[in-house]
């Protein structure tokens, strides 16, 4: 694509950084709105909506780094628009997290801290992760369900 085609689809470097984090943050959103109740616990739940996370990262790795290094690029307007999306799919995230462990429920800090690490496993998996390697997507979400999960002391 040439410079003048991109230029007239996208005014400005702003106009472009925003529609990449956008589109992609717009895909999460529309993850975390499948979440509710379909029969299964809500351990299953958080291992589905992973699972859906992981897909979309797989074939986005490049929208995931510019969303998580250009963010402060974006004039403020823009920013708090793509920061607000990430804040709610953050705490559809949380509020699994918390029906999968209850004990979560009365420290809402320690909830918060999980959901973070949680999604900082998940949103720098894509900088060393080889879908192709040794362990399958489906096995690294399981892993990844695990963790957040497991015990540890809430």
């Amino acid at each position: 694509m040439s410079k003048s085609l991109l230029y007239h689809y996208y005014p400005s470097k702003e106009d472009l950084l925003y529609a990449v984090m956008s589109a992609h943050v717009e895909t999460l959103v529309e993850d975390v709105e499948t979440i509710g109740p379909d029969g299964g616990t809500p351990a299953d739940e958080l291992r589905r909506v992973l699972g859906l996370f992981m897909q979309h990262y797989m074939g986005a790795s490049d929208q995931q780094k510019v969303l998580l290094n250009e963010l402060e690029n974006l004039p403020p307007e823009r920013r708090s628009e793509i920061v607000a999306k990430q804040r709610r799919i953050v705490d559809a995230v949380q509020k699994v997290l918390v029906a999968a462990r209850p004990e979560l429920g009365g420290d809402s800090g320690m909830a918060r801290a999980r959901t973070m690490l949680l999604f900082g496993m998940l949103n720098w998996t894509m900088t060393w992760y080889d879908p192709e390697g040794p362990v399958d997507p489906a096995r690294m979400v399981d892993a990844m369900a695990e963790m957040a999960l497991g015990g540890g002391g809430a």
